[in-house]
């Protein structure tokens, strides 16, 4: 049997079956645990204070117990000579991708006509180990902030499947309207031939449901007769889960989702929850990261602090952060991003907020400035046709043109030129003969 990390709870239940005075042969059998691991963690526990017939352990008892179990091996090395080639390139690849926000795929074409050819997945290993996260990767993701209730409602349409009409026997497609209430996450489907404002409107009008009955009714008038009276003692049974921290920052716990810390827990990381009545507990690797209190199925529990400093302000739906972002980019783009965001609901524009920034990144702080100066002027608050603006170079018409030593550039000489003779197309004096 290979090496098997004993989790908290486990440890804890060795220590308590100890207590009670049972022997390591029997703790090693009512656990599943070998003897020798069970030997040496009592002999840990004593070393640190906890006796036989002593109190329990304590927290930082506990979080040095979990400690002992663990292995922690030396990064692993191995030769890479495709990786080795890339190394002189470090500081051009950094350039790249971090001033010219270059894609991944354009700087291997860039290497290529430097003679440096390397496959691509190798590339991508280099570009991670810099600290870079490549253009088109799907990265970590949050989580939306709840809205009131009736206030936000998300619709989309999806393809069901063909259907033949009985009278005229064509097969034509049919589609679902999904609309899905944020607060409550009811959800409803319903069949539509067309995409039209008109059957749109009609599947929101419908009264869709079932028994039209609520779950407190139905307990109330046949499931409570059923139940033992309650005798006023609280009896609460704690539930271990081995979980792991999604992409959105949360793990799922008893179908209710709960934030992790960012910076001690990124994605991709294994804690252990402990659940009871009222509370849900975050461990890793024995020590307490997070405490939540106990959500019903489907609710949640984020706590702003655990998302990365650069997702807070979208997750939370914060108009102030992404304008004050705006005005560290020039005047004209933070006034652009107040008139943007006056709205009744300022965050329903983020989007257009987020899409403004990165117009930033793409065509230079400097255009998007007289981009947003010009279409400012004739009072033009659309991101989109702002964008447009940037694709057809507008921003500069209609102000007065730049010193004829500022436009006219002399060109490179190159080191190709051919010299004159090459283009003296005249016969030659002597003209050759061609024999039959």
């Amino acid at each position: 049997m290979g090496y098997r990390e004993l989790s908290r709870m486990e440890i804890v239940e060795v220590i308590r079956r100890w207590q009670l005075g049972e022997s390591q042969r029997a703790i090693a059998r009512a656990s599943g645990v070998a003897r020798e691991t069970v030997k040496k963690y009592l002999r840990a526990a004593e070393e640190l204070g906890v006796t036989a017939h002593g109190p329990p352990p304590t927290e930082a008892q506990v979080v040095r117990l979990v400690q002992v179990g663990r292995v922690v091996s030396a990064p692993r090395t191995w030769a890479s000579p495709q990786a080795d080639r890339l190394e002189p390139y470090r500081e051009q690849i950094t350039t790249w991708l971090q001033d010219e926000h270059l894609q991944l795929t354009r700087v291997q074409e860039l290497l290529g006509q430097r003679g440096l050819h390397v496959p691509y997945s190798t590339l991508e290993r280099f570009v991670w180990r810099l600290g870079y996260k490549p253009r088109g990767r799907r990265g970590d993701t949050v989580r939306m902030a709840p809205t009131p209730p009736g206030e936000v409602a998300e619709m989309d349409f999806e393809r069901l499947g063909l259907l033949r009409e009985p009278e005229t026997g064509r097969r034509q497609w049919v589609w679902g309207l999904s609309v899905t209430l944020t607060y409550s996450r009811h959800s409803f489907l319903w069949p539509l031939i067309h995409q039209t404002v008109e059957a749109t409107i009609e599947g929101l009008e419908r009264d869709h449901g079932t028994t039209h009955q609520l779950p407190l009714v139905v307990f109330n008038d046949e499931e409570r007769a059923h139940l033992l009276p309650y005798d006023g003692i609280p009896y609460d049974v704690p539930l271990w889960k081995d979980v792991k921290v999604h992409p959105d920052h949360h793990v799922n716990v008893q179908y209710a989702l709960y934030s992790a810390p960012s910076t001690t827990c990124p994605p991709g990381t294994k804690l252990e929850a402990r659940c009871d009545r009222d509370l849900v507990k975050l461990y890793k690797a024995g020590a307490l990261v997070k405490v939540h209190p106990r959500k019903p199925k489907g609710g949640r529990s984020t706590d702003p602090d655990d998302y990365p400093p650069e997702r807070t302000a979208y997750a939370m739906r914060a108009p102030d952060r992404l304008v004050r972002q705006a005005l560290t980019l020039g005047p004209h783009i933070g006034q652009f991003a107040e008139r943007l965001l006056d709205a009744p609901f300022p965050w329903s524009k983020m989007r257009q907020g987020q899409r403004l920034l990165r117009l930033a990144e793409r065509y230079t702080p400097e255009r998007l400035e007289a981009a947003c100066a010009r279409a400012l002027g004739f009072d033009l608050v659309d991101v989109r046709r702002l964008e447009r603006i940037l694709v057809l170079a507008l921003e500069h018409e209609g102000q007065p043109a730049p010193p004829a030593d500022e436009r006219v550039q002399p060109l490179p000489s190159s080191r190709f030129a051919r010299p004159g003779t090459a283009f003296d197309h005249r016969f030659a004096a002597h003209p050759v003969e061609i024999q039959p």
